[in-house]
């Protein structure tokens, strides 16, 4: 098996479009250090990066589908996103192949990858997740230690977020979502830098 598949995709990929390091880091929105230690393998690819260079390049979908994916490494959102989907289901005490059923997956191996951060949740399935589980979809987000803060200006967001729902503005509501995401992850990023170690 060759080491460092997805890297060496990468440095194809970049001299393709005859683009030095500094120029392909800059169309892709990242540090020329990162390209560099990812081309050269000293820094793992998240499933995000792959996302992100598919979109920004207008590539296939299945662009880096030979790749190896043991050096594909989960997004933490992701991997938070999993473990509350399997607690709620547990709690209400379902199969992973029935829970596919009731949100539209093809197969509990679907779920199983959500689960476990082999596959990004699209925000379209997040809601749904949401929705099946009644939960409000920041309950996906959450890690057992961080407590959102109720404030006026998130209660003011989450009844946005409800009448955009009910008014069906798709666009409008995966903003709000991927707002109230950022804030959330950068809330629990705060909380864990001002704790002593």
């Amino acid at each position: 098996m060759q080491k460092n598949t997805v890297g060496k995709s990468i440095t194809g990929l970049r001299e393709s479009l005859h683009l030095n390091r500094e120029q392909f880091a800059e169309k892709v929105g990242c540090s020329t250090s990162h390209i560099i230690n990812i081309e050269k393998g000293r820094a793992p690819t998240s499933e995000r990066f792959i996302l992100t260079l598919i979109k920004k390049l207008s590539l296939p979908e299945n662009y880096f589908a030979e790749t190896v994916q043991p050096t594909i490494v989960p997004d933490k959102m992701d991997i938070q996103i999993g473990i509350n989907i399997r607690k709620l289901r547990l709690k209400w005490d379902m199969t992973q192949g029935e829970l596919a059923e009731k949100v539209g997956f093809s197969s509990a191996s679907a779920v199983s990858a959500v689960e476990t951060a082999k596959r990004p949740i699209s925000k379209t399935k997040m809601v749904e997740f949401a929705k099946f589980f009644q939960v409000d979809f920041t309950e996906l987000l959450r890690t057992s230690s961080h407590k959102p803060r109720r404030t006026e200006a998130n209660d003011k967001l989450i009844k946005n977020f409800s009448t955009l729902v009910h008014a069906k503005k798709k666009a409008a509501v995966y903003d709000l979502i991927i707002r109230l995401l950022s804030e959330a992850m950068g809330d629990i990023e705060k909380s864990k830098e001002g704790r002593c170690l």
